[in-house]
């Protein structure tokens, strides 16, 4: 059997193609202010066009417990976040609507350094909350498949409904084109 592949393979052009592509990642980092929406930004270099296959990330879900005397920053397991995908390039919606970040990313939700220690319970008067634990970490990327042209924008445009601003990351796995 390699015999018959080893006939229909040509290393020539498998080669050439292989020159012009390689695979890519791109980062989008941000955190959105508490009760409002924020556009965040990652840029497709000039090194040549993007083809996106594949997202992940992950968020957290920070809320604020305000009691008698305090407020605690707490993890409430309570995804907050709603986004919005366009490419730059003439501001073109990717998706219908805004949607929750843990149908898209994953692992998604993650425990945050911000909130007090997960295992505790917090009382303070008239407020009592029981904090999350960490979740489970799965691991599904999410097929999304676009090519971003050169010098463009990856834009992610996320409401957040918490009374706490919360950071959330996006990896966008690709492929890039050298040449066209």
């Amino acid at each position: 059997m390699i015999r018959v592949l080893a006939k229909k393979i040509n290393s020539g052009a498998t080669f050439a193609m292989q020159n012009s592509q390689y695979s890519d990642k791109i980062l989008l980092s941000d955190t959105v202010p508490a009760l409002s929406s924020h556009l965040g930004k990652a840029s497709v270099s000039n090194l040549g066009d993007f083809l996106c296959q594949h997202v992940t990330g992950h968020f957290e879900t920070l809320d604020l417990l305000t009691g008698t005397s305090t407020t605690h920053t707490v993890d409430d397991e309570i995804n907050h976040l709603r986004g919005q995908l366009m490419d730059g390039a003439g501001n073109r919606k990717l998706f219908n609507d805004y949607i929750p970040l843990d149908l898209i990313l994953s692992p998604g939700r993650m425990r945050s350094v911000n909130a007090v220690n997960t295992y505790a319970v917090v009382n303070d008067g008239a407020a009592q909350a029981a904090i999350a634990n960490a979740a489970p970490s799965l691991f599904y990327p999410f097929e999304f498949e676009y090519l971003f042209s050169r010098n463009t924008d990856i834009l992610f445009d996320v409401k957040n409904d918490s009374r706490n601003a919360i950071n959330y990351e996006i990896v966008f796995h690709g492929i890039r084109v050298l040449g066209r």
